[in-house]
């Protein structure tokens, strides 16, 4: 968001990234890998929702599932509504169902919820010098990504804590349809870390 503020050809963007948790709904407990995105991932990208809409990650609490899941979790009953628990202590309200997502796409998840929410599991979301989290851009029509990147690069220096042992961290765009070919969890080149984020 403060990119945003700053980087007018920045129309929209939201930050996505995953952890493995332990989900229960009464006698069923399971590990899964759940997601965490900002809600404007639903304005971005499309979605088959089965119920719900784009308003699903609107609450603090809410938490979007694949139609797959919620047969899992409540079998026949509507998922609206219904609860599931995280680590037996972070309780989550069911907003919205979707259709699973394919195979090759890039936003590929079974549970998703608000981004902030990392916190909450001791995660910490305001280092400017964080680059394990996927950034998804959306860009104006005449935007240059590749002129951007030293916007973003001057950014980053302007923001980052001089205490910061990521301050190194090299964040750039580039286009969606190239993800398979520059996103990676972690990769160096020497002492610097390259980071990633989407157009």
């Amino acid at each position: 968001r403060d990119i945003k503020a700053e980087i007018p050809e920045i129309v929209d963007a939201f930050i996505y990234n995953s952890m493995r948790v332990t989900l229960s709904n009464e006698d069923q407990v399971f590990t899964e890998v759940v997601y965490m995105a900002e809600p404007e991932m639903l304005q971005m990208f499309t979605f088959e929702f089965v119920r719900g809409g784009k308003e699903s990650l609107d609450k603090p609490d809410a938490i979007l599932i694949t139609d797959e899941m919620a047969a899992k979790y409540f079998g026949e009953q509507n998922p609206i509504g219904q609860t599931l628990k995280m680590n037996n202590e972070h309780v989550f309200e069911v907003t919205g169902v979707i259709k699973k997502t394919k195979l090759n796409s890039s936003l590929r998840f079974d549970f998703c919820i608000q981004f902030e929410n990392m916190t909450k599991f001791g995660r910490n979301i305001d280092q400017y010098g964080n680059n394990s989290h996927y950034v998804y851009v959306e860009l104006t029509p005449k935007a240059n990504y590749q002129e951007l990147n030293t916007k973003i690069e001057n950014f980053i220096l302007d923001h980052y804590d001089e205490k910061d042992p990521d301050k190194n961290v090299d964040l750039f765009l580039f286009p969606l349809s190239k993800i398979h070919l520059y996103s990676v969890n972690k990769m160096r080149t020497g002492d610097i870390k390259i980071g990633r984020a989407h157009v």
